[in-house]
């Protein structure tokens, strides 16, 4: 009798985390499906592999806004790769999420210091529209540019600022290396 039980409970407790799971991935499906449609972006479904994600388009940047798992955790991304080249290997994150200034509420990391204001001064206020989100992180590996942050966003004019991040990252590029490497 009691291994009816327990085997009536772990039923219950697996058809819940199923359901939890599938309405998860629905509120996803349906934020970026009214994103995409809100801003004219393009937007496509996914398959059980690849969530569903919006393609969105700056110019001849063609930027991408999904959901991702990093160590467990859902975070809403936005990516694109460099443009002009090879873009600068770093990192921007966030140390505060309390202030009004770029230096204050972020850490550039993996650059010179000569090379950081210039591309800080197209990427700051973008990235300050983000710093109500905790855990805001821009990174570059010189091909790729990605910003994420935990959860599933639905605040319009937040992603807006994450494509304006991205893009403006994506597109930097430093006058004294070539223009491609």
């Amino acid at each position: 009798m009691v291994e009816l039980v327990v085997l009536g409970t772990t039923a219950v407790a697996v058809l819940v985390a199923k359901g939890l799971e599938a309405r998860r991935r629905r509120r996803a499906y349906d934020a970026l499906e009214r994103y995409a449609l809100r801003r004219g972006h393009a937007f496509a479904a996914g398959t059980k592999r690849e969530g569903p994600r919006v393609v969105a388009r700056r110019g001849d940047l063609e930027l991408v806004v999904d959901f991702c798992r990093i160590r467990g955790e859902l975070r809403t991304r936005v990516c694109a790769p460099a443009t002009r080249g090879r873009a600068p290997r770093l990192a921007i994150v966030q140390r505060a999420s309390d202030g009004t200034r770029f230096e204050q509420l972020f850490s550039v990391v993996g650059v010179a210091p000569a090379d950081a204001p210039p591309l800080v001064v197209d990427c700051a206020d973008p990235l300050v529209r983000l710093a109500p989100q905790s855990q805001v992180a821009l990174a570059s590996d010189g091909r790729r540019v990605a910003l994420s942050w935990p959860g599933i966003e639905q605040d319009f004019e937040l992603l807006d600022a994450a494509l304006d991040a991205v893009a403006a990252a994506s597109r930097w590029h430093d006058p004294t290396t070539p223009y491609r490497s």
